[in-house]
């Protein structure tokens, strides 16, 4: 064959070639499947708050008790007593749901995030860390560790945002102890209310960790620069009392029940107003 004889032959077979793996291709096949893929209106995206979305009840969370009020008011409580309500992994996925859920429930116009009455929450799960550490060292790569560390990093600081993002206020009941990442969690609510004799410490500096989940980011602009690098040096204990004359939370109270009781006429009074309003000001 001629070189241009040639060049016909192998463009005819290459186009045979092509024409089959077409027909036969993944791909063809696929779109010949009835497309799964969640329909989305433009209704849905101009009132996403009217979606169809799984009730508070529903959950079947193991770290979280949670419930909504005939008037509205959602109720998210920290429950790991044994562990003292501390953050382990499972507690982030469960409360990523509850406030992803909350925020598409247009029954839910305030939310009360709580601990129990002697604490709120000894922070993050040490228990975490360990898994952390196991899942970078598995890693061989550096480049890739270092990646895996940022995206881990990042999902613990968008999880500890969830409460700041919603489109309806969150109110952080704080009662005994708040030590470590419960203080990046409730540093991401709206309102914040406590009991004289609670206890907060942003104890990462003893461990020798940095509080990047949220303290370091909000504590600042809720109660001054120097104060905020007073409290991360040291790591040191403060009271309830304390917290009030800083501004880092709007009121303390003597006992528990004057606290449930203000906390619960405050997210009344909230959700009794238009929730539209109520949103704008969020």
């Amino acid at each position: 064959l001629s070189k241009d004889e040639a060049m016909i032959e192998y463009t005819k077979t290459v186009m045979k070639l092509l024409s089959e793996s077409v027909t036969s291709s993944p791909v063809n096949n696929f779109n010949n499947n009835t497309n799964t893929t969640k329909t989305i209106s433009l209704d849905d995206i101009a009132f996403p708050r009217r979606q169809k979305s799984n009730n508070l009840i529903d959950l079947h969370s193991n770290t979280l008790l949670t419930n909504l009020t005939s008037n509205g008011i959602a109720n998210v409580v920290i429950n790991r007593p044994k562990r003292g309500n501390s953050f382990n992994y499972q507690f982030w996925l469960e409360f990523q749901s509850a406030m992803n859920t909350i925020n598409k429930d247009s029954q839910c116009k305030v939310v009360i995030l709580s601990g129990s009455e002697k604490n709120f929450s000894s922070g993050m799960d040490l228990e975490v860390f360990n898994q952390f550490q196991n899942v970078l060292d598995n890693e061989k790569c550096e480049s890739h560790k270092r990646e895996g560390f940022e995206n881990i990093l990042q999902f613990f600081q968008d999880t500890i945002s969830l409460p700041e993002s919603l489109v309806i206020p969150v109110i952080a009941k704080v009662s005994g102890y708040c030590i470590g990442g419960a203080v990046d969690l409730i540093t991401s609510c709206d309102l914040r209310y406590c009991t004289k004799d609670t206890i907060f410490s942003i104890k990462e500096t003893d461990l020798a960790l940095v509080a990047d989940i949220g303290t370091l980011q909000r504590l600042p602009k809720l109660i001054g620069h120097q104060k905020s690098l007073e409290l991360a040096y040291t790591g040191r204990v403060f009271t309830g009392k304390e917290a009030e004359e800083m501004g880092l939370v709007l009121k303390c109270f003597d006992t528990y029940d004057e606290l449930d009781k203000y906390v619960n006429d405050i997210a009344e009074s909230i959700a009794s107003k238009s929730p539209i309003t109520i949103t704008c000001y969020v």
